[in-house]
């Protein structure tokens, strides 16, 4: 069955999910307070645990249930198209069915810092060889000149 789940959401992406999953003809569920640990799948069917809101991970979370490719591609273009913002956006997998929520925060929070390293080091790499190119051609045109100098002395 294919169903949303949307984790500490606020009143407006509620709305803008719900809309976008009542066109879809999707199922959607909203959580504000759900158990951390809780398993995924027992969220995606409806079942919770008892509630320790003290322990709770806080980030807007998108937890996409039994959508196939096509689906996927035509919800997640919805939702941009609604400028749905959340933190995260997961798919529940064979794999990821059992981890509880707080599992799957922390493991999409990693994710979140590898990639935004991997961008840092690009971004610095990319601006190191722009650096060098930069100094190779102010050496190059000062040569240049040096050259047309001795020429024309």
């Amino acid at each position: 069955m294919e169903k949303i789940l949307l984790f500490h959401g606020d009143t407006e992406t509620e709305r803008k999910v719900r809309n976008v999953a009542n066109r879809l003809k999707m199922n959607m569920t909203s959580m504000s307070d759900p158990d951390p640990d809780s398993l995924l799948e027992d969220l995606a069917q409806g079942r919770e645990v008892s509630q320790d809101v003290s322990a709770n991970p806080e980030a807007s979370l998108l937890l996409f249930c039994g959508l196939r490719e096509k689906r996927l591609d035509k919800l997640l273009f919805e939702l941009r198209r609604e400028e749905v913002t959340v933190e995260y956006k997961a798919i529940l997998t064979p794999v990821n069915r059992t981890w509880t929520l707080r599992h799957l925060c922390l493991e999409m929070q990693r994710e979140k810092a590898a990639i935004s390293r991997k961008s840092y080091e690009f971004f610095v790499d990319k601006h190191r060889t722009l650096g060098i190119q930069c100094i190779l051609e102010c050496r190059s045109r000062d040569r240049i000149e040096q050259t047309d100098e001795r020429k024309h002395s």
